[in-house]
């Protein structure tokens, strides 16, 4: 959020990758920056030893890192045309290498308005949000829908059927958004057991039969 304030190009990256597909990523987008965490910071330095990287402890809370600590607060002004780059998102790569895909500032607002629209997405909803944050799934449709409308959002390091499951039904989520894979794993985990999820109120891109199986058992 703050790369993007400042009218910085923002690449999201799987820290999944290895070192041949970093390696042609870092080339392809010509980056000038890379913030990572310190577990992969001798990987960047292998691929990218002139590189310029900016090391942040992610295993440590927020409120805790001297990085943000020691911040002034201030921010200068930085005026941000809807047709400015924002955001690259590279596609998967199937076919061939991946393409890096380029969002504007105004694609990322549109692309949060509609879905808040027709999906009524509102400051009483808190997301269930277990998505890769590099993934414009995770990163697009869930968290910037979720911060623009003002909604709360509980943010989970990562999927696991078994967290997962234990949020929902506790009923402090009314949103929860996945990919197929993950409804699926939840499927197996959940096997013969009954739960009730009457209290979410949106569940989007998931298979009607399948949740009426877990709804109903």
């Amino acid at each position: 959020m703050a790369l993007l304030t400042a009218g910085l190009i923002v690449v999201p990256l799987n820290p999944g990758f290895k070192k041949n597909e970093l390696e042609y990523l870092f080339c392809d987008a010509k980056a000038k920056l890379i913030m990572v965490g310190p577990d992969k910071k001798k990987l960047i330095r292998d691929i990218a030893p002139q590189m310029k990287i900016l090391e942040i402890s992610t295993g440590l809370p927020y409120e805790t890192l001297d990085f943000f600590r020691s911040c002034s607060g201030s921010c200068g002004k930085t005026k941000v045309q809807q047709c400015d780059p924002g955001l690259i998102i590279y596609t998967s790569g199937t076919t061939g290498n991946p393409k890096g895909a380029v969002l504007t500032h105004g694609n990322l607002v549109c692309d949060a308005k509609n879905i808040i629209s027709i999906w009524n997405i509102s400051q009483k909803d808190v997301l269930c949000h277990a998505l890769p944050l590099f993934h414009i799934h995770g990163l697009c449709f869930a968290l910037h829908t979720a911060l623009l409308s003002g909604s709360h959002v509980l943010l989970l390091d990562r999927f696991t059927p078994g967290t997962v499951l234990k949020r929902l039904v506790s009923k402090e989520c009314s949103v929860f958004m996945a990919v197929p894979a993950m409804y699926t794993k939840l499927m197996n985990f959940i096997g013969d057991q009954q739960f009730d999820f009457h209290h979410m109120r949106l569940r989007p891109l998931v298979p009607h039969l399948c949740w009426k199986k877990i709804l109903i058992g």
